[in-house]
């Protein structure tokens, strides 16, 4: 997977009063990306921004300014895998594409959510990075009724060859498919993957960007104008629950929830 500029990020996290909040739902932390000048009134579009295999959320988090800085709510959730700790001590993560464990961590982290933030259906998008992909159409595909729009960046060749995508994608939904162009993963093949989507009745979105180039922050870059041309015009705005199915959280000192 490629590291771009993971540590020169990691360094630069975002700044600023209410800006960083971190959600904990069964004690895996979330890292929430508030917007620039955030007003808690606004129906903010969400964004759930699932990582690479072999990253972290941290670094999840730091490259959300490339998304937006003020346009979107982004909940950066952690795998449930742990691959290795790499050379600096940080622990690297993965996802369990074939349980159905992290479908319903990213389903409870919602509920949690909107237990502090009010959220505007449908306007949920899923960004699956690399591996994640297969894991964020999965998670699409069971609530479909609140997704907006799934975005795929640079899928891995094994998971296309595989046939591990373009299984099951709710009829009619936006989709952004980007990719690195690379000997495995060639302009072809992603043409035919994304008319596979097609035939299940996604409307796709098409780019490939050329191998060596920073893809991760160009193709968030990329999303950000793809979200603003296909985010839903109407929306109804869920007010959070007056109660929680399952063990309610509780919010520490710091503000973040347990």
């Amino acid at each position: 997977m490629p590291d771009d500029d993971f540590y020169s990020c990691r360094q630069n996290k975002p700044a600023g009063v209410g800006r960083s909040l971190v959600l904990h739902a069964a004690h895996r932390p979330c890292p929430v990306f508030l917007p620039a000048e955030y007003q808690p009134k606004y129906p903010y579009p969400w964004v759930l921004l699932l990582h690479p295999h072999g990253s972290d959320v941290w670094e999840t988090f730091a490259r959300v300014p490339h998304l937006s800085n003020r346009n979107y709510i982004v909940l950066c959730p952690r795998g449930s895998r742990k691959i290795a700790v790499n050379s600096y001590g940080q622990i690297q993560w993965g996802w369990m594409q074939e349980r159905p464990a992290d479908i319903r961590y990213l389903q409870s982290l919602l509920q949690i959510a909107r237990q502090r933030w009010n959220m505007p259906m449908p306007r949920l998008y899923v960004i699956g990075v690399g591996h994640a992909a297969v894991i964020a159409e999965r998670f699409v595909a069971s609530c479909d009724q609140t997704v907006a729009g799934l975005a795929l960046l640079h899928p891995t060749p094994e998971d296309v060859y595989e046939d591990r995508l373009a299984r099951c994608v709710p009829w009619g939904i936006q989709l952004f498919l980007g990719a690195e162009i690379q000997p495995r993963l060639s302009r072809s093949t992603l043409r035919r993957l994304a008319n596979r989507y097609r035939r299940k009745g996604a409307a796709v979105h098409l780019e490939t960007y050329s191998s060596g180039s920073s893809w991760y922050l160009m193709g968030l870059r990329r999303v950000n104008r793809w979200i603003m041309d296909t985010i839903p015009t109407t929306f109804t705005l869920v007010s959070p629950p007056t109660a929680f199915t399952g063990e309610p959280p509780t919010t520490l000192s710091d503000g973040s929830i347990q």
